[in-house]
């Protein structure tokens, strides 16, 4: 597994160089790794975040329509490092921990070498490297998820109202994201039911 994550940490530095590289040679683009579309609106925010402390539109009334999570993440990184691009090194190791969150879950249910493929699957899909190098939502929310999914389901280490508390901050963390994660309040508890009427017919 730690050969997994240091092919996807090399492919997601290898993305990185490379579109920034493209993105250097043409004039008219942002600067890696501000895209056009949502990206740019993602790093505007950021920036407007740090002058006026306030989501808002052009009119100055508060922004309804995106969640401020990730603007207010690349406020911060910015407002640390002087630069959102560091929000990539932030992306990448949420990324290779969901690597071995994955390969851990895979345990649970198939040996060695099977268990290897989901995580590589992860590792090596092209969407997933895209947005991990990008100012992108998708890859840090699809992290997020593989990390609730564990503490939810697979870990055994922390039972009770610590477990469940960390898992709705993560929710909570995750739907200022990507605001699709607010549904995971009502599948969540569903599943966990369901579990528990189960584990006494796993062996059948």
């Amino acid at each position: 597994i730690f050969a997994v994550i240091a092919i996807a940490i090399c492919l997601r530095l290898l993305s990185f160089w490379y579109l920034s590289s493209l993105a250097a040679s043409n004039p008219s683009a942002e600067p890696y790794p501000v895209l056009a579309g949502d990206s740019t609106f993602y790093a505007h925010a950021a920036d407007d975040l740090l002058a006026t402390h306030a989501f808002q539109d052009a009119a100055g009334k508060p922004l309804r329509a995106w969640p401020p999570g990730y603007p207010a993440l690349l406020a911060a990184v910015k407002a640390v490092t002087g630069d959102i691009a560091f929000v990539i090194v932030l992306q990448i190791l949420l990324s290779s921990l969901a690597i071995a969150l994955l390969f851990k879950m895979s345990r649970t249910f198939v040996p060695m070498p099977y268990a290897l493929v989901p995580p590589l699957i992860y590792a090596l899909d092209p969407m997933i490297i895209f947005t991990d190098t990008s100012i992108l939502t998708d890859g840090l929310f699809t992290a997020l998820i593989v990390c609730i999914v564990y503490l939810a389901f697979f870990q055994l280490r922390l039972r009770g109202a610590f477990q469940w508390g960390l898992v709705g901050v993560l929710v909570g963390i995750a739907t200022m994201v990507r605001p699709i994660a607010e549904f995971l309040v009502l599948v969540f508890p569903t599943l966990f039911f369901l579990r528990d009427r189960m584990v006494g017919r796993r062996e059948d």
